[in-house]
């Protein structure tokens, strides 16, 4: 019997090491990726934290190399675990978002909140963007921070793709019969046992092709290739939750004197007509209805430009993120209605960004060697004002912003 077993165990390990070595030798084969892969510099060999706050965030003060399939990026994370270090002017803007935002696949100096403190150095925005967030974690982050600065402007880039989705969280619920009136509750954080797990799968996903072709076979039969689309009672639930979600994260800026832009970001399916996910139009209405019932709340939709240019120029050719140009191309939107149409902004008018930069600024492999030199170039660019008159290839080598404020006092 024992025998018999030892038997059949060797033959099916046999069997998936040759499956695994064919499918090594023939890439065109292979299932997709499980995920990015990770070059750690400083901090220890993890990306995410459990943040009871946040719900997650990156370790405080890391330094890492991220390669998701397009190619290596370097990030750099500030003391509360966000990808926002620079924070160069006096006055101050928030920003929320989830992996947009964050900026997936970019590096540090091509992300939206950089360059638009880059573009306006007489504003420090801050950044509470996190990968895999919705409009839920966005309220909890403002709803955490917003007293830590004096602040004129909140912009929420909001995600047609998966926002909604990600806002039928099991820790929101709304109050009463006023759909305006929304109840966070407490972050549930991962025990051990499922952290264990989740690593466990992550790593059998990234060294096995075998295994990462069964769970990609598995989930197209269980799921269909595009995913599984929301019923009708649950599109309505989320519209609903994210209705009120937004209402209550307008209204907790305005107690700010604070007005809020919510950036309208499209998926790729719905600019290639792939397969819009979760009803865009439904999802522009309702944020339509918010910007109607509340004065300080504004709507920027990146949808129009994004067909005019085209999702090829915009978006990654693996990673459907935002390239930089894509990033570039929403930093220059919001950056232009700033100086437009934000009944705030300046009275002066501002110079145009600089024309578009796919400067790597030396980053081309995970070596943290190059840390130094990259941190020191991004806290010490030129001021937005001069870059722009200048031009792009000429932002480094300014003063510092330590030496610019003792100029200045």
């Amino acid at each position: 019997m024992l025998k018999n077993s030892l038997l059949i165990i060797g033959s099916l390990a046999a069997v998936l090491l040759a499956f695994e070595l064919l499918l090594w030798a023939r890439p065109d084969l292979q299932a997709a990726g499980a995920g990015p892969r990770f070059g750690f510099c400083e901090g220890p060999s993890q990306r995410y934290r459990q943040d009871p706050v946040f719900r997650k965030a990156e370790i405080p003060g890391s330094v890492y190399f991220e390669h998701n399939g397009e190619r290596w990026s370097i990030h750099l994370n500030n003391d509360r675990g966000f990808r926002d270090v620079f924070d160069s002017g006096d006055e101050h803007a928030i920003i929320l978002g989830d992996s947009f935002t964050r900026g997936t696949s970019l590096h540090d100096h091509q992300t939206i909140p950089y360059l638009l403190d880059l573009w306006t150095p007489e504003i420090a925005f801050h950044s509470f963007a996190i990968g895999g967030s919705g409009t839920a974690d966005a309220l909890r982050a403002y709803q955490a921070v917003a007293g830590d600065w004096d602040h004129d402007l909140v912009v929420l880039n909001y995600y047609l793709g998966n926002d909604l989705r990600n806002n039928l969280a099991g820790d929101v619920d709304l109050e009463g019969d006023d759909v305006d009136d929304v109840q966070l509750g407490e972050v549930e954080l991962a025990g051990a046992p499922e952290r264990a797990l989740v690593r466990a799968h992550r790593f059998m996903r990234a060294s096995s092709h075998v295994y990462n072709l069964a769970y990609a076979s598995a989930k197209i039969v269980t799921t269909g290739r595009r995913g599984q689309e929301l019923s009708a009672a649950r599109f309505n639930l989320g519209a609903e939750i994210t209705k009120g979600l937004l209402l209550a994260l307008g209204r907790e800026a305005a107690k700010n004197d604070a007005d809020l832009l919510i950036v309208v970001i499209p998926s790729w399916n719905e600019i290639t007509a792939l397969g819009a996910e979760d009803h865009p139009e439904l999802q522009r209405a309702l944020i339509g209805e918010v910007a109607g019932q509340l004065d300080k709340v504004h709507v920027l939709d990146l949808s129009e430009e994004i067909r005019r240019l085209g999702a090829r120029r915009v978006y990654g050719q693996v990673d459907k993120h935002f390239n930089a140009f894509g990033a570039y191309v929403a930093a220059s939107a919001i950056y232009g209605w700033m100086q437009r149409d934000w009944p705030k902004g300046p009275q002066a008018t501002r110079p145009a960004p600089p024309p578009f930069d796919d400067n790597p600024r030396g980053i081309t492999r995970p070596d943290c060697d190059l840390v130094d030199e990259y941190r020191d170039r991004l806290l010490q660019p030129a001021s937005g004002a001069a870059a722009a008159a200048r031009g792009p290839g000429d932002v480094l080598g300014a003063p510092s912003l330590t030496d610019r404020r003792r100029a200045s006092e």
